[in-house]
């Protein structure tokens, strides 16, 4: 095949210049954009304008081929033969260091650009992009991390990306690769303390309590050597964050309120928010709900004016959590339904299971049983697509345990089992509509199109999907997405109830069908 494309005139832009595999992120990564490809080829001898020369001429000689990526952005593939081929061509000129170096670059710069802008009003458009992105993010991150020189950029990188992991569930994407991160050598600095919190985060909401205290404990550690204010406050944060895995709510809140002071003190929004998160749900457990609610209406002040909804909802579902326990069954229902509202924008997946999950507990209190096991099917739906149930704090999974044997009781184990798996079925739009008390949408006078027929898959079962169709066996899908072969195995049997499949075989040629054509440059 190399002798074959050796010889071949369309190996001629390849030969013409070594940077001509436009936008080398495709050589490392998956899709490309114009702007990547100016952003990580153009140079001093290859200007912006020669990049878009360059990509028209590989379209034409179909080396790029350009396909429709959901929502209907454009973007380009080629094939991994062809992929292997540019990269060996950049080795043998000494080329593909530099742009495996300005690669990382370019998408730690689009990571930052994520995490700072955060909180607007673009939060939804901004997941989608970085879920096209994901996979040079991923090659940005390796390359990182071959290199202990790099192992900062790595941990900026991998912090950064804490609110796209959090918010779509990807919790053991999150916990491997700040694992990975920090076990790169490194001097203390502010980047691995960042990276230290968000670890002892998506531990504690695996549960893991042994790696929480670990990572809180380094944390500690690195910012006694860093000795500023701010570092200080973090740890002490993280320390919070500690204290609420264990189980002790009332240390958590004078923690997590003496870090909350200073990072207002400072001005510094992002940490404030962290804080508000921890500190909402931390007081409407304790049943100070005089607190949560000034803790939910401080993030109102700082959210709303940003148009922001994944963080005012999360705040209102804690404010939800309160209630309930309370008692106040209607106040409850009425802010739950208000957290899934501002949830539903994005489609976040962790504050929507404790909302769902709590609105199952109210219908159980009213003697909605029925209803209640659908919403606790859906949840667990979403949990398994997260890969944990997210406990957060004992006392919840305490609650699930308790309404899930209640209501089974209820209905006995044939009538559970039958609107559980119901719940379980439901795509995440049409689980929340239920929550709300709202009909599914079933307006397709036509038939459905293939991005609509995909469309009742989760993000996470549709990458999952596009990996079956590939030929991948569960291990190796595993392998690619930092999943469980465990895990793997329930989406994939999602994946063949939802579609109405009998086969892997079957939903593999379903799913191949139902994808907008992408010639070879899917292979």
């Amino acid at each position: 095949l190399e002798a074959r494309l050796e010889a071949h005139p369309l190996a001629e832009p390849f030969r013409r210049h070594p940077l001509g595999l436009p936008g080398q992120p495709i050589a490392f990564g998956c899709d490309e954009c114009l702007n990547a490809a100016e952003g990580v080829a153009a140079d001093d001898r290859l200007t912006a304008g020669d990049v878009l020369e360059l990509v028209a001429s590989l379209v034409e000689k179909s080396i790029l081929v350009r396909v429709q990526e959901q929502g209907g952005v454009m973007g380009y593939r080629m094939l991994e033969s062809i992929r292997t081929y540019g990269r060996e061509r950049l080795d043998e000129v000494g080329e593909e260091a530099v742009l495996r170096r300005r690669h990382r670059d370019f998408h730690q710069q689009v990571v930052a650009r994520f995490q700072a802008e955060w909180i607007g009003p673009g939060q939804r458009e901004a997941l989608r992009y970085l879920d096209r992105r994901m996979p040079d993010i991923t090659a940005a991150l390796e390359f990182s991390l071959s290199d202990p020189e790099q192992s900062d950029a790595a941990l900026t990188m991998a912090g950064n990306l804490h609110m796209y992991w959090g918010v779509n569930g990807f919790n053991q994407a999150a916990r491997y690769w700040l694992g990975r991160v920090l076990a790169s050598a490194g001097d203390p600095s502010p980047s691995r303390l960042r990276a230290l919190f968000f670890a002892a985060a998506f531990a504690a909401l695996g549960g893991d309590l042994a790696m929480v205290t670990v990572w809180v404990r380094q944390a500690r550690e690195v910012a006694e050597q860093l000795g500023d204010g701010h570092s200080h406050a973090l740890a002490t944060a993280a320390d919070g964050r500690l204290a609420m895995a264990r189980g002790d709510l009332s240390a958590a809140v004078h923690l997590l309120d003496d870090a909350l002071g200073v990072f207002r003190a400072e001005g510094d929004v992002h940490w404030q928010t962290q804080s508000l998160l921890n500190l909402t749900l931390t007081k409407a457990l304790l049943g100070d709900l005089t607190g949560a609610t000034a803790c939910h209406e401080a993030m109102l002040v700082i959210g709303q004016p940003r148009r922001d909804s994944v963080l005012s909802g999360f705040t209102a579902m804690s404010l939800g959590v309160g209630l309930w326990k309370r008692g106040d069954l209607k106040a409850a229902a009425a802010q739950t339904r208000q957290s899934l509202q501002l949830l539903r924008r994005t489609g976040d997946f962790q504050a929507t299971y404790w909302c769902l999950e709590t609105t199952a507990w109210i219908a159980a209190d009213r003697d909605q049983p029925e209803r209640s096991a659908t919403l606790l099917g859906a949840a667990a739906a979403l949990a398994a697509t997260m890969g944990t149930q997210g406990p957060m704090v004992s006392d919840l999974l305490t609650y699930h345990d308790q309404y899930q044997q209640q209501v089974r009781e209820v209905l006995g184990t044939q009538g559970f089992e039958a609107a559980f798996e119901h719940g379980r079925g439901l795509s995440l739009d049409d689980a929340i509509a239920y929550a709300l008390g709202q009909p599914a949408d079933r307006s397709q006078p036509a038939p459905p199109s293939p991005s609509t027929s995909l469309s009742i898959l989760t993000r996470r079962e549709r990458q999952v999907a596009a990996l079956v169709a590939e030929g991948l066996s569960n291990k190796e899908i595993a392998a690619r997405l930092v999943l469980s072969p465990r895990t793997v195995e329930g989406h994939v049997d999602h994946i063949l109830r939802k579609l109405d499949c009998t086969s892997r075989a079957q939903a593999a040629a379903l799913i191949v069908a139902m994808t907008p054509d992408t010639d070879q440059g899917s292979s």
